[in-house]
């Protein structure tokens, strides 16, 4: 093995596939869940390309001076691993689910187990043979690989640059995104106050009403217990509350929303009573022209803060399509871990971060700045997957609930309304705390809690049916002062059908360009009632 072509071979289609193939094509097809772009990956594919072909040059020249018949087994044995991470991460995938946060339980996917263990054993017994066959004197085997490993690279390059052409991934796009600018300036006349809990379901808040003492806490509000949300999904569930739009499935997604944004009872009634409008949340904002002004909105250009980071992040995604299944994992993490390393580039601005802690700790900075009517609507984790909140709001190793990441998220509401009142911004403003979906049974039942501007009560629960569509007509009652029962007396108070819709993504196109197919269910009885929830046919 004296030739020098196949060691190189060998080496390339190593750097080929696990530093540009790997993480760029798995961007490309995941492009909308990423907010940096494919040049933020080029800084660690160099330096892996540069020290790999280094560190693997070197030692494969002292191999083969010092030991060659060790050399030809570790190249045939690398080669036949190239081939097993390719096809586990493109032919051998499995269906491990979505990584939105939930724990995959490993022990339920023995057919992935299986068919891994297959390839995995099945490549390295054929890297066996090539060793043998090459040892042996058969020449044609260092042909073999260098062809192979020659086309496959080929293969690789192709595909890389057509999903980026096809995904629109190397374009550098300027995003319209929430900064946290204004985000605790509050109005000594008038605020509104929309605390939006991610996936806070309201069977949770039934568990957990006697532990968190809810009487005190919420002094003044009004629950709504039998609320049936809109969308069972964050993307259109935060447009619809917004605005009431239902989605029209002709749309895309940028579309819908800048839509929405624009024809929303609410927001358009704020703007011409020359509200300051301030909308807090981290998922996919308008990015078209828009008839109100949201004034912490800004067209940033999006970096990110630590390349180190991003890199680890980045290759425990690989990791997780790529490697054998019992190293699978080991890799697993929730992605949103990644949204704090948002950064601005050329630009001073902080990008919102909805992490219930950020928003605890930066919550101190809350002061009254104007006497101009302000909404704020901060959309937080509230009790998103995985759970790892404790009782006390402390963030923890070991999985915990829905039930105790609620009574720690109760704490982040005590003290959020402890500090309204400290600055005296309580008693004039209207608050609202909700979620934007359920997460038991169909989703369909989120919490929703409302304080309207200068109401003093006990402590009330109503079950009247309330559904999302119902809120714009409520919430601009509520921004004109009024409270809460005759802001919500539209709603009927009798038996009543109310809708709510499922969705699916596609992961394989930018969120901004895609069309979803909605489901659309209804429910005639109670919002905690699964068996009363039925598909409507299209």
């Amino acid at each position: 093995m004296k030739n020098k072509k196949l060691e190189l071979s060998v080496i390339l289609l190593l750097i080929c596939t696990v530093f540009w193939f790997a993480p760029m094509e798995f961007f490309f097809v995941n492009i909308n869940s990423f907010w940096f772009d494919i040049y933020d990956l080029l800084p660690f594919a160099v330096l892996g390309t540069i020290v790999t072909f280094g560190g693997l040059f070197i030692f494969f020249r002292l191999l083969g001076r010092f030991l060659p018949r060790i050399r030809a087994v570790v190249i045939c044995l690398l080669f036949s691993s190239i081939l097993a991470l390719y096809l586990q991460g493109n032919y051998f995938i499995g269906e491990l689910g979505v990584l939105d946060g939930t724990v995959i339980e490993w022990s339920l996917h023995k057919k992935e187990a299986i068919l891994s263990y297959t390839l995995w054993g099945s490549m390295l017994l054929f890297g066996g043979l090539l060793a043998v066959l090459f040892l042996k004197g058969k020449q044609q085997i260092e042909k073999i690989i260098v062809t192979i490993s020659i086309c496959l690279i080929l293969v690789q390059i192709v595909t890389l640059i057509t999903a980026g052409i096809f995904s629109d991934g190397f374009k550098k796009s300027v995003s319209n995104v929430p900064t946290t600018n204004y985000q605790f300036e509050m109005s000594s006349e008038e605020n509104m106050i929309v605390l939006l809990l991610d996936s806070f379901d309201a069977r949770a808040m039934d568990n957990v009403i006697e532990d968190v003492n809810c009487g005190s806490i919420l002094k003044d509000f009004t629950w709504f217990r039998n609320t049936v949300g809109g969308y069972v999904y964050t993307d259109l569930a935060i447009p619809h509350i917004i605005s009431g739009c239902q989605y029209g499935e002709e749309e895309t997604y940028k579309e819908y929303v800048t839509r929405a944004y624009n024809e929303s009872e609410w927001l358009n009634k704020l703007y011409n009573n020359n509200w300051r409008i301030n909308i807090y949340t981290q998922s996919e904002g308008p990015q078209g022209e828009l008839a109100v002004n949201i004034d912490n909105y800004e067209k940033v250009d999006l970096t990110v803060s630590s390349k180190r980071r991003l890199a680890k992040y980045m290759y425990r995604l690989v990791g997780f399509r790529y490697l054998p299944f019992p190293l699978k994992q080991y890799c697993w993490f929730y992605p949103d871990e990644m949204e704090d390393m948002r950064n601005a580039k050329d630009s001073e601005v902080q990008i919102y971060d909805w992490s219930n802690f950020v928003f605890y700790e930066n919550m101190k900075e809350m002061h009254v700045v104007t006497s101009e009517p302000s909404m704020h609507l901060y959309h937080l984790e509230g009790t998103h997957i995985p759970y790892h909140i404790s009782d006390k709001f402390e963030l923890v190793e070991r999985e915990t609930s829905i039930e105790e990441e609620a009574q720690g998220v109760f704490i982040l509401i005590d003290e959020f309304l402890s500090k309204l009142k400290e600055n005296g911004i309580y008693d004039n403003s209207t608050i609202v705390i909700m979620a934007d979906h359920g997460y038991e049974g169909y989703r369909q039942s989120p919490l929703f809690c409302v304080k309207g501007k200068s109401e003093k009560h006990e402590f009330e629960v109503t079950d009247i049916p309330l559904s999302y569509d119902d809120l714009q007509k409520a919430f601009c009652y509520l921004s004109e002062g009024a409270a809460v029962k005759d802001a919500f007396s539209h709603v009927p108070t009798g038996e009543r059908k109310r809708t709510f819709w499922f969705y699916d993504l596609d992961y394989s196109h930018n969120i901004n360009e895609q069309k979803f197919v909605v489901e659309e269910y209804v429910t005639s009885g109670n919002s905690y009632e699964d068996d009363s929830v039925e598909r409507i046919e299209p």
